[in-house]
């Protein structure tokens, strides 16, 4: 049988979306690991939404602070952005988001260390347990937390 280049493509291309939708892990088994290399991301919606302002112009949002939940991984982490972009080495660095599951008392934390678009906390299982994020950022050398 011969194929031709739009029948390998779109084979290509179906075989990719198949392999996408996958989570490496589920539940319990995601409890610690990287959202995005799990492939948590993919279906993942924001469940709560804070900002961390700068005390000295409070109504400027240095930085979004997210709850997310994946269905399929049913995983939950905090997601912190900053909100300066790609300027963000002038400004801002994004010093730590972290993940608590006050069910089980434990507190995941990601600490950055520098200057980063987005940082995620690792994940954990959040099927019919309370969960919430706590971020922390630094402007100009003063440091802001939020939960």
């Amino acid at each position: 049988m011969r194929f031709t280049g739009a029948k390998i493509a779109l084979f290509t291309i179906s075989i990719a979306l198949s392999q996408n939708a996958l989570a490496a892990c589920t539940g319990v088994s995601c409890e610690g690991k990287d959202p995005a290399i799990e492939g948590c991301g993919s279906d993942a919606i924001v469940v709560a939404r804070t900002f961390i302002n700068d005390s000295r112009a409070p109504t400027y949002n240095m930085a979004t602070l997210e709850l997310k939940w994946s269905k399929k991984c049913q995983a939950n982490w905090g997601l912190l952005i900053n909100n300066y972009g790609f300027f963000a080495e002038a400004y801002e660095t994004l010093d730590s988001v972290s993940i608590v599951n006050t069910t089980t008392g434990v507190e995941r934390k990601f600490v950055s260390g520098g200057f980063f678009y987005a940082v995620s906390s690792p994940m954990t299982y959040g099927l019919g347990r309370c969960t919430y994020a706590k971020g922390q950022a630094s402007f100009h050398s003063a440091t802001y937390n939020k939960t």
